[in-house]
């Protein structure tokens, strides 16, 4: 490569990444202040996040493979060398190396503010969401839905779905981060995608500090949900119910005042609704007629987020909002430019 390509290279993936990195570094200096403020730790740890990111673009290049030579070509490697010419490989990875980077210490800074909600704001919101439930559905609103979900085997695959999501939120991001560093949508989405963990997962989280249902019984002493997390425990009898096992992680974790991503306990926004969300917005624009896929996914995790005891349904209603609102922000941010709503269609743009 001459020094003229490579500089040109540094100035492209400067354009695609200027904003994402400073957003992130803006989020890591933040974790530094209330780390010193509220007395907890941030450790600033990047390889297990970046090895995550790795093995998601391995899988995801392995079945973009097996999809490429699915018809059995004549010359199947001079086929794939042919496809990797045509990517243009090199700016690619120019672009998307410092934003996968980045992304890998945003992990760090985002799991150390979660794991310490406690201590910047007491867990007070419980009775207060479980309230606004029956409010809006005349009792709890995992009775609402138990009569359809409440049935072990959808219950065990509404567990797989959910913990498919993470695959599905880091296959978006590695997508997101390899495409082309001219695209509007990604930026837009890379923007809102650190803005929802900023803003919904770390801020809104604080203020409005709960544990969900599945918490309410062993942290605060609220016996509400012991119906719901009976149930489950009884289905993990006849088929594998994932998310038990993850919910005793968290409490154990927390007890032991233990820190980092993956870790700490909060319920109110959902952020596996509000990613979820993102990635429906992002695939309605880039592939309209697989739209209904994300749709469909989006349904499912907030039906799973009640069922399996993670969140009452305010919080999935409440990501939603704040989801849409961060939305527009990031298409303001990123220069998108809407196409006026026509009919029926939903200006979600």
């Amino acid at each position: 490569m001459d020094i003229s390509r490579g500089v040109e290279l540094a100035r492209t993936s400067l354009r695609a990444n200027g904003l994402i990195v400073l957003l992130i570094a803006l989020h890591m200096a933040g974790a530094a202040m209330l780390s010193r403020i509220y007395g907890f730790g941030v450790r600033f740890s990047f390889l297990g996040q970046l090895a995550f990111l790795a093995s998601t673009y391995a899988v995801a290049g392995a079945a973009l493979i097996l999809w490429r030579l699915r018809t059995l070509p004549a010359n199947p490697l001079q086929d794939l060398v042919r496809d990797v010419r045509s990517w243009n490989l090199g700016e690619r990875i120019a672009v998307a190396a410092p934003a996968v980077l980045a992304f890998s210490f945003f992990g760090s800074s985002f799991g150390a503010i979660k794991s310490a909600i406690p201590q910047m704001h007491p867990y007070t919101w419980d009775a207060t969401f479980a309230a606004w439930d029956v409010a809006i559905h005349g009792q709890d609103a995992w009775r609402v839905i138990q009569p359809l979900v409440g049935h072990p085997l959808i219950s065990s695959a509404l567990t797989g779905v959910y913990h498919f999501w993470l695959l599905a939120f880091n296959l978006g991001l590695v997508i997101a981060c390899a495409a082309s560093p001219a695209s509007i949508l990604r930026k837009q989405f890379l923007i809102a995608f650190i803005l929802s963990w900023t803003l919904i997962g770390n801020l809104a989280a604080t203020l409005l500090a709960s544990v969900g249902p599945c918490f309410v019984q062993p942290m605060l002493g609220d016996p509400r949900y012991d119906g719901l997390m009976a149930y489950l425990r009884t289905a993990a009898e006849q088929y594998p119910i994932l998310t038990l096992d993850v919910l005793q992680m968290l409490l154990d974790d927390a007890r032991r005042g233990a820190a980092g991503l993956g870790r700490g306990i909060s319920a109110m926004p959902s952020m596996h609704v509000s990613i979820s969300l993102l990635l429906a917005l992002a695939l309605r624009r880039l592939w309209p007629a697989w739209q209904w896929a994300g749709w469909l996914f989006l349904a499912v995790i907030m039906v799973g987020s009640v069922h399996l005891g993670y969140h009452y349904a305010v919080d999935g209603y409440i990501s939603l909002v704040l989801t849409l609102l961060v939305w527009k922000l990031s298409g303001v941010m990123a220069g998108y430019r809407p196409q006026p709503a026509v009919g029926y269609r939903l200006a979600l743009d």
